[in-house]
């Protein structure tokens, strides 16, 4: 009998095993969330009998992503058409912001700005000269990367049960998400040109089509973008990599090692198990920010925070693998789920240099686990036929 939980009840509502593993990843990803959810309040009582107003709303903020998810998919994934529908309207979003900030820019070079326009292009692009939408510059480059995992693996993986019309706004889509992911100018952007590269790479070779010319027009382009572009050899290599040449470096150094040294020197043994208190970070290391994951989770939520967070990425990765894997899922839904698998990968490498709660990741993260969820209802309904969209 799989766990029920009042965030996610249906994955418990499964009446037949068609697919026994893919169900097995699904109940621990339905743990994995009440794990780690009972953590983040948990922590709250390191705040006690005070529970400042910024942890509170730390607090309801990463319940809602999972409220989101329940929301997605006990509602508006119910219907199948809506599913498809839904998640092209997300990246019609992001697309129609990007390509905004892109016009504007473009104009800019031709025609002086004023008012609202003009206000646009300094907080679009002009005020740090990289694109900024929703969550800044490095929210932008994630939120890229990830909006394009899904995209190409919608192009590659579902060609065939998606209208021509689908195909073209998916590859508008792909080449939006790419110039975004290249205007953001961040350290993650190079790592992700590198991985998203790849990844076209290995969707082609596993899919056994003719899209070589796309796939290294991809890669040239990634190439030629880091080889003739300083600015991105300044934000990766010389501030990052090598020190005496910037302060992103020796500004990471600094936090981490402090974040360290209070682990290791200050903190007590409830500290150490139930963490300090959400969004106390900076409370106690004096920073804003702690540009890694995995120590923010340590620091404020101990030890179990780590560990549950940990639980959580890896059950999102493994759940997203079995639905690629399963055969009774549609093709749309096996893509989505290798999306939700390369998503989660590249999150995991984001964790060891930025905070993954300062982008819309999630939302986009549990947007793909609520289409999977439902797909997997759906193939183990009665009147499930294999093949079935």
């Amino acid at each position: 009998m799989l766990l029920k939980s009042p965030l996610s009840p249906s994955i418990g509502f499964f009446s037949s095993t068609r697919d026994a593993t893919a169900l097995f990843s699904a109940k621990h990803l339905n743990i994995a969330i009440i794990f780690y959810i009972g953590i983040v309040l948990l922590s709250l009582f390191s705040l006690s009998p005070i529970y400042p107003s910024d942890s509170v709303l730390k607090v309801v903020m990463v319940l809602s992503y999972f409220l989101v998810f329940y929301f997605l998919e006990r509602y508006v994934f119910i219907k199948k058409k809506y599913r498809l529908n839904f998640v092209f309207f997300i990246g019609a979003i992001f697309a129609c912001g990007y390509t905004l900030i892109l016009m504007v820019h473009v104009l800019s070079f031709f025609v002086p700005l004023s008012g609202s326009v003009a206000l646009l292009h300094y907080h679009g692009i002009a005020k740090m000269g990289r694109i900024n939408l929703f969550d800044g510059c490095n929210g932008s480059a994630v939120n890229s990367a990830l909006l394009l995992f899904i995209f190409i693996n919608l192009f590659v993986n579902s060609s065939k049960e998606m209208s021509s019309r689908l195909k073209k706004i998916s590859l508008y889509y792909i080449v939006i998400f790419l110039i975004a992911l290249y205007l953001s100018y961040s350290r993650i952007s190079y790592i992700a040109f590198t991985i998203v590269g790849f990844y076209c790479a290995q969707l082609v070779w596993q899919q056994k089509k003719s899209k070589w010319v796309f796939i290294c027009s991809v890669l040239l382009f990634f190439v030629l973008a880091y080889v003739f572009d300083t600015k991105l050899q300044n934000r990766f290599i010389l501030s990052s990599v090598l020190p005496g040449f910037g302060s992103a470096y020796w500004e990471r150094m600094n936090i981490w090692t402090a974040a360290w040294n209070y682990i290791t020197s200050h903190m007590n043994i409830k500290e150490f198990i139930i963490g300090v208190g959400p969004n106390n970070f900076f409370n106690y290391i004096h920073y804003s920010t702690s540009e890694n994951q995995y120590l923010l989770e340590l620091i404020e939520k101990g030890i179990l925070g780590l560990i549950s967070y940990v639980a959580l990425v890896c059950s999102f990765t493994y759940f997203g693998y079995r639905c690629y894997r399963s055969s009774y899922i549609s093709h749309i839904g096996k893509g989505l789920g290798l999306a939700l698998f390369a998503s989660i990968f590249f999150m995991l490498l984001h964790g060891f240099l930025a905070s993954q709660f300062r982008s819309s990741a999630p939302f986009l993260i549990v947007m793909l686990a609520a289409y999977l969820v439902r797909e997997l209802k759906d193939a183990n309904s009665k009147d499930y036929a294999p093949g079935k969209t």
